[in-house]
Order: C-alpha cells, then sequence, then structure tokens
C-alpha cells in the first residue's frame, strides 16, 4: 500500500512540475552570437537524460549533430510546419545543469531571416513553444514508463522471492512429514523394544534358575565322598 501511494505522489508530482513549467524568452549567447532563445526547465530531471531524450525526439525531423567547438547541437534544414510552414529552418539547442538534479534546455530557430522571436515571427515563435511543449509531454511519457518497467521489475522481483518462499515453506513441511514418519516410526520401536527388553529379562531370570540350579549340584556332588559306596 505505502509502495502503491509513493508511485502515486510520484506520477503526480512529476506531472505537476511538467504543468508548471514554462517557456521564457531570454537573451543568449550561442554559436550565431547573443540571440533570442527559448527556455524551459526540467525540474528533477537529469540533463543527460534530457539530451538523450532530445535526440530521440527530434529523429522523426532529422538528423541532430553537435556544432564544432560547441556545447550546441543542431537540426539543419529540417521542416516544421508549425514553425515555418513549408520553409526549411535550423534549430539549435543546449542542455545545461540547473541546480544538482534539475536541467534547463535552450533552443534557438533560425528562420533564415534570423533568429526568430516573439516580436519578430509570433507564429513561428508559438511553433517553437509548441515544439518544446510537446518535447516536455514526451520526458513526461518517458519518465512515467521508465518509472512503470521500473516498478515492473520490482514485481517481478517480489514474485520471485514470494516463489522462493513458497519453496522453501514445502520444503519445511515435508521436512516436518519426514520427522513425523520417523518419530511414528521410533515410538513403535520403542514399545516393541520395551517389550523386548521386559522378555529379555524374564529369559535372564530363567536363566538365572538354571544357573542355580547347577551350581547346586555342582556343590552337592563335591561334598559327596568318593569312598563311601551305598549298601
Amino acid at each position: 500500500m505505502i509502495q502503491r501511494f509513493t508511485i502515486i505522489s510520484f506520477i503526480f508530482l512529476l506531472s505537476f512540475s511538467f504543468i508548471s513549467a514554462q517557456v521564457i524568452e531570454e537573451q543568449r549567447h550561442m554559436v550565431l552570437g547573443q540571440q533570442n532563445a527559448l527556455i524551459i526547465d526540467f525540474p528533477d530531471v537529469d540533463d543527460n537524460f534530457i539530451s538523450k531524450e532530445w535526440r530521440n525526439f527530434t529523429n522523426n525531423y532529422g538528423n541532430l549533430k553537435k556544432v564544432k567547438k560547441s556545447n550546441e547541437y543542431v537540426l539543419a534544414d529540417i521542416q516544421v510546419v508549425d514553425i515555418g510552414g513549408a520553409s526549411r529552418i535550423d534549430v539549435y539547442s543546449s542542455v545545461e545543469k540547473s541546480g544538482k538534479t534539475s536541467s534547463r534546455m535552450m533552443i534557438w530557430v533560425d528562420s533564415g531571416n534570423g533568429v526568430l522571436s516573439s516580436e519578430s515571427d509570433p507564429e513561428g515563435y508559438a511553433g517553437s513553444v509548441k515544439l518544446l511543449q510537446d518535447f516536455a509531454h514526451h520526458v513526461k511519457v518517458v519518465e512515467v514508463q521508465n518509472e512503470l518497467e521500473e516498478q515492473k521489475k520490482e514485481l517481478d522481483k517480489m514474485g520471485r522471492e514470494l516463489e522462493k518462499l513458497q519453496k522453501e515453506n514445502e520444503r519445511y513441511h515435508k521436512t516436518i512429514e519426514k520427522a513425523k514418519e520417523t518419530i511414528a516410526k521410533n515410538e513403535d520401536n520403542i514399545v516393541r523394544n520395551e517389550q523386548d527388553q521386559t522378555l529379555t529379562q524374564k529369559e535372564i531370570e530363567a536363566q538365572n534358575l538354571i544357573l542355580k540350579e547347577i551350581e547346586e549340584r555342582l556343590e552337592k556332588i563335591k561334598s559327596e565322598d568318593p569312598g563311601k559306596t551305598d549298601e
């Protein structure tokens, strides 16, 4: 029950953290210079995990490549309908740590006419925000899926432990049954042994009488005068 509550609490808190996360607009330095960036924070999510899932998420758009002499990656010459329509765009991205356990992601969208902003291209900006929100949803789904898999593994582990305990219990019962059989046999053996002891004791007593009688005859014979004859 406690573990179930923990899982539900984790899912609730994870969902809340992404719902409360907002995409902000800020000037940040990148390979093209000081440019307008869209930024989203991922509380309590490792930056390596975000980087990995960004690659997975953008795989359908194009090939994510490392920008030389930079910590940034770029999706070059791709098409995202919500951002540029039929036009081709470049999406630069960077992920960094934010505190000990959280991470922050930034993207810059170059439409060919410069890096877009909410003022220069409101529609493209809205599409970029949606892209990040879709990615945040993707991260949430993957995190919960991973948690589900971990809990399934834990359940399997518990199942194996239960099976082990059940087998041990079965062995204990078999040992007890064998012990009961041994006890029952030994109880029968005790009865027979006591009967045999009684019989043997009587035989000993009878044998002692025989010995006594023989000893008495021997003493009588010894006491007789060998020279005396009967008249």
